[in-house]
């Protein structure tokens, strides 16, 4: 197969500059510094965190798609969304339970409506803060790796599959 560096580069780029994004803001909202001898352990502990987002209307709000495995054989049902109403400094779940969440994104204006991107399970929104979740909205054999709502139309949701 082909590769086609100069579609890919700009994805990694963006990819790259989101998790900046994302990391700073959660550092900053939870008082975290980034020195060496400053880092804890905080978290759910319960798996793999693949993706992480922090609302950027609330710093406090933070959701992290976790993936758990049991000896290899296949997801655990600790796997899915966490939600911290407190920087981080507690977690609970929030849905999806048993999905691999390649992605996360909050609406920049609005911290109810979170979008979770999953691996060969599509996407999925939910409108209340990650309660309830509906979809998928695309087919669900494929893999959302990242997701990012336009700040200046939050209606916009971009994606990369």
């Amino acid at each position: 197969m082909q590769s086609h560096p100069r579609y890919v580069t700009p994805l990694l780029i963006i990819n790259q500059a989101l998790a900046v994004l994302v990391l700073a803001s959660f550092f900053a909202a939870s008082g975290v510094s980034g020195s060496i001898n400053s880092w804890s352990r905080s978290g759910p502990v319960v798996g793999n965190i693949d993706s992480l987002a922090v609302s950027p209307s609330n710093p406090s709000i933070v959701y992290a798609g976790v993936t758990s495995r049991s000896g290899g054989f296949g997801q655990t049902n600790t796997s899915g969304i966490y939600k911290s109403t407190d920087g981080g400094s507690n977690w609970a779940r929030s849905g999806l339970v048993g999905k691999t969440l390649f992605s996360l994104a909050v609406d920049p204006t609005n911290s109810n409506n979170v979008y979770a991107g999953t691996r060969s399970g599509g996407l999925y929104k939910s409108i209340d803060g990650g309660a309830n979740w509906t979809g998928p909205f695309i087919d669900s054999s494929v893999d959302v790796f990242s997701l990012a709502v336009d700040p200046s139309q939050p209606s916009v949701l971009y994606s990369s599959a």
